[in-house]
């Protein structure tokens, strides 16, 4: 029995069909799992890419305008309905336009919502409660739903229906604060950091809502915010200002440990352990740097540029390969400083066959990355391209609503759904 004397129920209970993949292996972890997705951007759509890619149906439903990222290029084939980064967010999805700013389209919505198992939504707090579709609303229409809110500041507190970006998030979290030179402007990050943390943060929270679920048969809300999750990856300076007072501020370290050798630059962490008299040794500098007690080692942590001084010289008559391998071989920590193109062709990359192809004719041979980790014992797999605009309105109006052809019909005439389905 679990908590409250509820009977343990396998959060897979309605689906034993999931033994036999489609390569005659067990099939993906989370089939028959059902997932309505309400989210925009980068964080909620990871969140719902997550859930399809280990397979759950994510239904994601799309006002009739569509989802803002997919009009954020670079665009394959100059399709404008496609930009790569909706196309990789949006992966075993299908797609539902349904306008639910008006009655009737709400209407379907809830309807959709109460035989889901998770809903994922991303929309602002206040316009959601005025439309009755914030948490504790939707929580009414079946006490086994779970519902996954992600949004940049959480669902409480001052800021909570703020609009952000990465960008601004970034900024009041403390990331931008150190990312620079000293006495220049903070620095922003590349890529979409604080939203793809922020859609990992909210796919953990809702396998632990679907865990207790299993548990006690009651669903809950979640509430991801990208500021919280992303506020984690500053532990070491949050942490030393509550031991010491004092704080990491702007400065070189963005430069610390990056040497540049003959075709380019290398990480090398000289301050742990014996790395040092290791690295001195295997550059043959002799006297110019002896083994360093720990006064010294603190020196080193502190003199960037004493540092490089000393090492660069001797690393420069080295490639990236041939540091990589001979200091791995040392057991130091050293990584090459790779390019994307190189990251595609990465030997270990390759190994583990991290890239995955997906048939998608708007993207050509579009290679994307994969999962962030892997299950021994259950698939991961691209059953499906990400959705065009309403491309399965039809099919799944039909077959979770068992619309008619005329109630279909209508709708589609109302406005109130559409796309190529």
């Amino acid at each position: 029995m679990g908590r409250e004397g509820v009977a343990m129920v396998d959060v897979r209970e309605r689906t034993p069909e999931r033994a036999g993949g489609e390569t005659g292996g067990p099939g993906p972890a989370l089939k028959g799992l059902r997932v309505i997705e309400l989210a925009n951007g980068v964080a909620g759509p990871y969140c719902g890419k997550m859930l399809a890619d280990f397979g759950a149906d994510v239904i994601k439903v799309e006002l009739p305008q569509g989802d803002p990222s997919r009009a954020v290029g670079p665009f394959p084939e100059g399709d404008r309905d496609a930009g790569a980064s909706f196309l990789w967010l949006n992966t075993n999805k299908r797609g539902l336009v349904l306008d639910w700013l008006q009655p009737a389209g709400r209407k379907v919505l809830r309807q959709l919502v109460a035989q889901a198992d998770v809903l994922v939504e991303s929309g602002p707090g206040a316009e959601l409660s005025r439309l009755r579709l914030d948490p504790k609303s939707l929580l009414r229409l079946s006490s086994r739903l779970i519902v996954t809110s992600v949004t940049p500041f959480g669902r409480t507190g001052p800021w909570r229906d703020r609009p952000a970006t990465d960008l601004t998030v970034s900024a009041l979290g403390g990331m931008s604060f150190l990312n620079g030179l000293p006495g220049e402007e903070p620095l922003r990050e590349p890529g979409s950091q604080t939203e793809i943390i922020a859609g990992i943060s909210a796919y953990i929270g809702t396998m632990a809502a679907l865990a207790d679920r299993s548990v006690t048969g009651q669903g809950q809300a979640v509430d991801a915010g990208a500021l919280e999750a992303m506020l984690g990856i500053l532990t070491p300076y949050i942490t030393q200002y509550s031991y010491q007072g004092s704080y990491m501020e702007r400065g070189p370290q963005s430069r610390k440990y990056m040497f540049r050798c003959q075709d380019g630059y290398v990480s090398i962490v000289i301050a742990l352990f014996n790395a040092w008299e290791l690295l001195t040794e295997f550059l043959d500098l002799g006297e110019k740097a002896s083994a360093p007690d720990e006064a010294t080692n603190m020196m080193l942590m502190r003199d960037d540029r004493r540092v490089h001084e000393l090492l660069e010289p001797g690393l420069q008559r080295y490639t990236r390969t041939e540091l990589f391998a001979a200091l791995m071989e040392s057991r130091m920590n050293v990584g090459m400083v790779l390019s994307i193109p190189e990251l595609r062709t990465d030997q270990h990359l390759a190994a583990r066959r991290f890239f995955k192809s997906v048939d998608d004719p708007r993207a050509r041979e579009a290679v994307f990355p994969g999962a962030p980790f892997r299950l021994e014992d259950c698939e991961w797999t691209l059953r499906r391209p990400a959705p065009g605009l309403g491309e399965h309105s039809e099919e799944v109006l039909a077959e979770l609503m068992g619309c008619s052809t005329r109630r279909r019909v209508a709708l589609r005439r109302a406005g109130i759904t559409g796309g190529k389905g």
